[in-house]
């Protein structure tokens, strides 16, 4: 399978705010750990892997090295202020289905960057022969849920008293869905930055 073919890195403009998107590389680890640790515990909850430490964000990216995950980054002031994950590390029969990770800065959560970045997700995965992807979070992450709702995810399953937080506290899990044929079937009639820029205005690429 070929990697994507999207034109990455871009400046992607959202409100008065910008940022770079760029494909995360070996050599990120030590900003997505400061950024993990800026991020209030319960957003990392629905994550399997803890971010904020390193040796966790190093095995992460060794599996995008390999192809198996594929991870955009959102860059601003030489900081990560979000990223999404495409996560294919799934059994066999599951080859078709990707899980997609997605975490935003608090202070930029308002902004559009986590639809921007969700975006860029659902049209990586057609071009990655993904044709179903799912998101997993609690019923208190009402933002990400209703960012999900926005781009087209619906609910497929409510697992009660799935997940357990830092303090012990167990939690719903809620499994939410999108397929992904009808992203490619817009993203054939134009070109994939025109799809996006319908919601965004894009700068140059950088």
């Amino acid at each position: 399978m070929t990697g994507p073919r999207l034109e990455l890195p871009v400046l992607a403009n959202f409100g008065d705010q910008h940022a770079t998107l760029r494909l995360a590389e070996s050599g990120d680890a030590h900003e997505i750990v400061a950024f993990a640790r800026r991020l209030p515990d319960h957003d990392l909850l629905h994550l399997r892997r803890d971010i904020r430490q390193a040796e966790v964000v190093a095995g992460w990216l060794r599996e995008v090295a390999e192809g198996r995950m594929t991870s955009v980054l959102a860059i601003s002031g030489g900081q990560v202020v979000g990223y999404v994950t495409l996560d294919r590390t799934q059994p066999e029969w599951m080859a078709h289905v990707a899980e997609m990770h997605i975490a935003v800065e608090t202070g930029r959560r308002e902004s559009g960057l986590g639809s921007l970045l969700v975006r860029f997700a659902l049209a990586l995965a057609g071009e990655l022969g993904v044709e179903k992807t799912i998101a997993q979070m609690t019923p208190d992450q009402t933002s990400a849920i209703a960012l999900c709702r926005h781009v087209g995810f619906r609910e497929e399953a409510r697992l009660r008293a799935h997940v357990q937080d830092l303090d012990g506290v167990r939690h719903d899990l809620i499994v939410m869905a999108r397929t992904v044929s009808d992203v490619q079937e817009e993203l054939a009639r134009v070109s994939w930055r025109d799809a996006l820029a319908a919601a965004f205005h894009f700068g140059p690429t950088v």
